[in-house]
């Protein structure tokens, strides 16, 4: 996997300054549920020094309100995940429970409003076990050092914007601490495109992501 570090950073940053200047126009994002479902068929972790580590995870989140400012800052939570160990190829990993709730932080959007096209969270405290080439290390996510998720929309009627899927953003990395092993791999980063769905059984049901006054 090749990372390029910060690329990700100036276009939110470029976002997030036309967000300031367009407030009159919509403070707000309003959102169909609180609770959501992110499927990921597939996951990846890289590094730097070659390693890619690709499973099936499952994670269940939550935003505090149904309305959110456009503000960056703490908007919910991931209460709960699941890798399909097993089904890992290229090595395994493993998300530390215990370390749960992870915090999500809004960081902001791509697109011109109203239409946007993008929403990015990052997440916060996610720690995890990764295994390859008999090598085994640990990696958590900081606020500085963050893993971050866009959400990929598209409109619907009525002005809405319906989140499609799940981007993880490889540009941004993280570093890779424990054994001098682990540190020669680099950074890391995960990758790959997954579904997120209202939560609730069956997942049928999309997030609809809307701008409000």
């Amino acid at each position: 996997m090749r990372l390029r570090a910060g690329l990700i950073i100036a276009a939110v940053a470029a976002a997030a300054a036309f967000a300031l200047a367009t407030t009159a126009s919509a403070r707000r994002f309003s959102f169909s549920d609180t609770s959501y479902l992110e499927l990921w068929s597939s996951l990846t972790f890289g590094t730097e020094g070659g390693t890619s580590i690709s499973c099936p995870v499952t994670i269940g989140a939550s935003f505090h309100s149904k309305t959110m400012s456009k503000v960056n800052g703490l908007i919910g939570y991931v209460w709960e995940s699941h890798v399909a160990t097993p089904s890992c190829t290229g090595g395994r990993y493993r998300f530390d429970t215990e370390t749960l709730p992870w915090h999500t932080i809004y960081l902001g959007f791509e697109g011109t409003l109203p239409n946007i096209t993008s929403l990015y969270i990052k997440f916060i405290h996610l720690t995890f076990d990764w295994e390859a080439g008999g090598v085994s290390c640990r990696t958590e996510t900081t606020a500085t050092e963050p893993t971050v998720t866009g959400f990929v929309l598209e409109a619907e009627g009525g002005g809405g914007r319906v989140a499609r899927a799940l981007r993880a953003v490889e540009s941004d990395t993280i570093a890779l601490r424990g054994s001098f092993l682990c540190e020669l791999a680099g950074r890391g980063a995960f990758a790959g495109t997954g579904e997120v769905f209202v939560q609730r059984v069956p997942p049928t049901t999309r997030i609809t992501i809307r701008l409000v006054q």
